[in-house]
């Protein structure tokens, strides 16, 4: 069996995710990228995984209410660990793919030796994109689709709603990505244009 056939839990009641699946979420507040990465993290530690992941300060000490003790004994035992967000935007905005797949790959390595099942990774895009800019994160995405379906490991990009009247940049990058969170569902991509015109015009 390829690797990355491999199922591991989403976090989704009822679904899975396969090892190589690059996922996209857009969100509308802290406490609906909270809704969809706790449980995301949470059921990758239950199942022995690495697990990493950026976000705002602001907001960690609520992510690891959400997660529990077990959150905390995580992060204490290393199978939990916070990246730094501008470590993340120098690496995405300075490096060539062939230099990314490489770094993503010794990445997971580096899991695997430490015992873990795979590596899950997740992250707030809107707090590297500064740095990083739109058509740099575009090339990124379209980097990781591609390596991810050959390594054990998922990846969850977490874009900030923008109303398309105002920007288009978070459905395009979404659409780079073969599956996605919407609400309590997980929806492969020909699904996307279709949740795309549900949701032009919010706010």
């Amino acid at each position: 069996m390829r690797r990355n056939r491999i199922l591991v839990p989403s976090g989704v009641p009822g679904t899975n995710l396969r090892l190589g699946d690059h996922l996209c979420h857009v969100y509308y507040s802290d406490d609906h990228f909270l809704a969809t990465v706790v449980p995301y993290i949470k059921a990758g530690l239950e199942n022995g995984e690495k697990c990493t992941i950026y976000l705002a300060d602001g907001i960690k000490p609520k992510f690891l209410d959400l997660l529990g003790a077990k959150g905390q004994a995580a992060v204490e035992c290393g199978s939990l660990e916070f990246l730094d967000p501008d470590d993340v935007a120098d690496l995405y905005a300075s490096v060539s793919g062939r230099k990314l797949e490489q770094a993503m790959s010794v990445i997971v390595r580096q899991a695997l030796d430490s015992g873990y099942k795979s590596l899950r990774v997740a992250g707030q895009v809107g707090l590297i994109l500064p740095k990083v800019g739109q058509e740099r994160m575009l090339f990124v995405e379209m980097v990781t689709t591609r390596v991810l379906r050959q390594l054990p490991a998922v990846l969850l990009c977490e874009y900030p709603f923008v109303p398309s009247r105002i920007s288009s940049f978070p459905w395009e990058a979404a659409n780079l990505h073969p599956r996605f969170f919407y609400g309590a569902s997980l929806e492969r991509a020909s699904r996307l244009e279709v949740i795309h015109r549900k949701e032009r015009g919010k706010k």
